[in-house]
């Protein structure tokens, strides 16, 4: 429960950090879907992915925008 806890709070420092630079949003949203997968929130996840795909296209942020589309795919199966 310790790292989960941790692993939160970084995401926490990360988003802060994503008010100045607003193109890691994508990542940030990505990488909270992978956390709520783990935790089996896969509503939750699959909600993050579907954000992260919107910044990631309103940014033109095509490799994450792919990277996303694979982990949605999986999140599918999961």
């Amino acid at each position: 429960m310790e790292v989960y806890q941790q692993t939160k709070e970084y995401l926490r420092e990360f988003q802060q950090r994503c008010n100045t630079c607003p193109v890691f949003y994508p990542r940030l949203f990505h990488l909270k879907a992978y956390c709520y997968m783990l935790a089996g929130q896969v509503g939750h996840a699959r909600r993050l992915l579907e954000r992260a795909l919107s910044f990631s296209n309103a940014h033109g942020n095509v490799l994450e925008e792919n990277w996303i589309k694979i982990n949605e795919v999986s999140v599918i199966y999961y």
